[in-house]
């Protein structure tokens, strides 16, 4: 096949790329958003501020595992060395079999990146099509201004990228992308999504209280991290710090941008439980939109 794009749309959530990258494949909306709307309830922040400036997240334990709407595997990067694939014929039959992939490239030889010829910053990028005869793949990420979108890649440079990306990465990330290497993703939208009311109540519960749901997950705690409410007591003080210097060399969008996100899905998820009446009372929806 010459050409072929699979399927994409703009996510709801995308300060982080493992979610964006997520949200961005699942195309039916009807079926995947009652699972959305399930889960991401929970927020969790590191306690620590002396190191780093405070990265907000939504609380999201094997993320892709617990997605009911994908299949996937992981290989690594070597495996196509061994077998003498090149990396765009890989690509491209991977593609042809409906799958989307996800792999390490560096954004330093990505024309439309912020970091094109600037900075090394070794990043997924999801590959959703490509076309043969233009020689080129169609890619989503970060590109101006920070902006998760959908761009059109070379072949050539993505090749450099895909090469610049093993030459400049840290040992120690090394033998994590060696290791988690490319994903391969197919999505199936056969089947219902059951919405597990239980599972809302206690991801309600524990937001409200500042606890987490590990004991659901079955993973054991981890010190110095709050969850829920108690993550904007962490918000709180970054801020009181940050007013009081004369200049900051960063500022943390991404934290909150995940806060905005999360309004947004909490008022969209309210608006979808008023419709499916799990819930009756109306004056709920207006409380969400004020918040967001």
């Amino acid at each position: 096949m010459q050409k072929k794009i699979l399927e994409v749309r703009t996510p709801i959530v995308s300060a982080y790329p493992d979610l964006a990258h997520l949200f961005s494949i699942l195309v039916d909306n009807k079926k995947c958003e009652k699972w959305i709307y399930n889960y991401f309830i929970q927020m969790e922040i590191y306690n620590t501020l002396y190191e780093e400036t405070p990265r907000l997240d939504f609380y999201k334990p094997f993320l892709w595992e617990s997605c009911p709407f994908i299949q996937q595997q992981i290989i690594e990067k070597i495996f196509l060395n061994r077998l003498d694939i090149s990396v765009i014929n890989f690509i491209e039959k991977s593609i042809c079999d409906n799958e989307y992939i996800l792999i390490d490239i560096d954004h330093f030889e990505v024309k439309d990146s912020c970091f094109y010829k600037n900075k090394h910053v070794i990043h997924k990028v999801l590959i959703y099509g490509y076309d043969k005869e233009q020689k080129k793949l169609y890619i989503g990420d970060y590109f101006e201004n920070y902006k998760y979108g959908f761009k059109e890649m070379n072949y050539r440079d993505f090749l450099k990228a895909y090469v610049s990306c093993e030459q400049y990465i840290a040992k120690d990330i090394e033998s994590s992308i060696r290791k988690y290497g490319i994903r391969i993703i197919k999505t199936e939208f056969d089947n219902d999504y059951i919405f597990d009311w239980e599972f809302l109540k206690n991801s309600f519960i524990a937001y409200i209280q500042g606890t987490n749901l590990n004991k659901y997950y079955k993973i054991a705690n981890i010190d110095n991290w709050s969850n829920g409410i108690k993550t904007y007591n962490i918000l709180k003080k970054y801020i009181e710090d940050l007013c009081k210097l004369e200049k900051s060399d960063y500022y943390p969008f991404r934290t909150f941008q995940v806060l905005y996100e999360h309004k947004k899905l909490m008022y969209s998820r309210v608006i979808f439980l008023t419709n499916e009446k799990y819930i009756t009372k109306e004056e709920c929806v207006y409380d969400f939109e004020k918040i967001k």
